[in-house]
């Protein structure tokens, strides 16, 4: 299933649970179902999910994160939402407004979606448990941390075997299991299904005889755009249409959420301003 038919299913799946929280908290407080879909409180809540679930969007065409990544933006996600449903409850003027009803379908949703992703995150880590054997290929900081990284994390389903060093490397390392010249002789030792190739962009020949000789192996090649030598600070990789760009400027603001949560604090910080001049304005 591709990313954005994930991203429709679990949109599908939150406005369901959230609306099977609101049928709970309801029958929990005595009220008549049938009226429930009639609620003020029902339309309200059923926005502002909508709306976090625009604002966050771009965080889900990753699917594959760690257990903190993904605790840490369920965070995010449920404090927007009851910023937005708090904000959207009040202006409306909903009456009859009770905590049982409000909390109590917040809270089961958040219970709810906790449960469900922690699910389905031990599920993909158990299934992928037993991984797809990699290997890392060149003897630099960014190598060693891709190994690392796929060490640390296997539910990814890769299982780095080692890394291959542009010469004989006289130090003696774990993770180091040969040279480039030795790709051949290890993968018919040990077979592997994809090779990530993380050597300086000056070496275009040496990449290039990697990729034929991946290929020849049926090893899918990948490439690491090594401009970490050239450009000594942090940047991002966005996409022009299929073009790769790198963004050096990489402004906080430009990501979406950072702008709504400016723009919340900036509304709230001139309202809070407003109410405390007010006497004084009269």
């Amino acid at each position: 299933m591709r990313t954005r038919e994930f991203i429709v299913l679990f949109f599908i799946v939150d406005m369901a649970l959230l609306n099977v929280s609101l049928l709970l908290a309801a029958l929990f407080r005595g009220a008549d179902l049938h009226l429930v879909w009639q609620d003020k409180l029902t339309i309200v809540l059923n926005i502002s999910g909508a709306l976090v679930y625009i604002i966050y969007i771009n965080d889900m065409k990753h699917l594959k994160v760690d257990l903190w990544t993904m605790l840490r933006s369920q965070a995010q996600r449920f404090t927007a939402f009851i910023t937005v449903a708090t904000i959207l409850a009040v202006g409306s003027g909903i009456e009859n407004l009770t905590q049982v009803h409000f909390l109590g379908s917040i809270s089961l949703f958040i219970i709810f979606k906790s449960v469900l992703s922690l699910f389905l995150f031990n599920n993909i880590a158990l299934k992928n448990s037993v991984g797809s054997k990699i290997i890392i290929i060149g003897d630099n900081r960014i190598a060693h941390q891709i190994y690392k990284y796929c060490k640390d994390n296997s539910y990814l389903g890769y299982e780095p075997l080692g890394i291959l060093t542009e010469k004989k490397n006289n130090r003696k390392q774990e993770n180091i299991i040969g040279t480039m010249d030795e790709f051949q002789k290890i993968y018919d030792a040990t077979p592997f299904v994809a090779c990530i190739i993380s050597l300086p962009l000056y070496q275009s020949d040496d990449i290039k005889h990697l990729i034929q000789i991946s290929e020849k192996n049926g090893v899918r090649p990948r490439i690491v755009p090594n401009w970490y030598n050239v450009i000594n600070r942090n940047f991002i990789v966005l996409m022009l249409g299929t073009i790769p760009l790198l963004d050096i400027r990489n402004v906080p603001l430009y990501d979406y959420p950072n702008r709504f949560w400016k723009r919340a604090f900036d509304i709230a910080l001139s309202a809070g301003l407003l109410v405390a001049l007010s006497p004084s304005l009269s």
